[in-house]
């Protein structure tokens, strides 16, 4: 069971964690649905993301999803480092991190991320973040 990365409110306004929803850390809050996702699906998207709301608590969505069909594109992660020897044992690791990475987002229980769903306008190369980190070992 994979996790859609829930962030906000619900309409009661608390907020939306693992915890509030589901009781338990373990279980992942999943959103609920309204409709069939596959149905009156806007021009740009990949299915319709009004009907996906927010749980509430002891109320938690379904964590299985009807199987939406979009257009294909690889998601691939990379990672690169470089490690300088700094003199005494020690040394300096620079690391540059990519993934791609979908967010759902509610504010007080209504879906607020316009670009759920949503394939980028030239649609070539997906979404993507970047993490750039330092390490010195002593």
């Amino acid at each position: 069971m994979g996790s859609f990365f829930i962030q906000g409110t619900t309409a009661a306004g608390g907020p939306i964690t693992n915890e509030a929803i589901t009781g338990s850390p373990d279980v992942y809050a999943m959103p609920v649905l309204v409709c069939d996702p596959r149905d009156d699906v806007p021009d740009g998207y990949m299915f319709n993301p009004a009907c996906f709301t927010a749980p509430s608590p002891g109320a938690n969505g379904s964590a299985r999803q009807p199987y939406s069909k979009g257009q294909p594109y690889h998601n691939h992660d990379l990672s690169l480092a470089k490690s300088f020897p700094m003199g005494k044992g020690s040394r300096l690791q620079l690391r540059v991190s990519a993934f791609n990475f979908f967010t759902l987002v509610f504010e007080n229980g209504v879906q607020a991320n316009p670009d759920f769903g949503k394939l980028p306008e030239d649609n070539k190369y997906g979404r993507r973040i970047v993490q750039l980190s330092a390490r010195f070992q002593f």
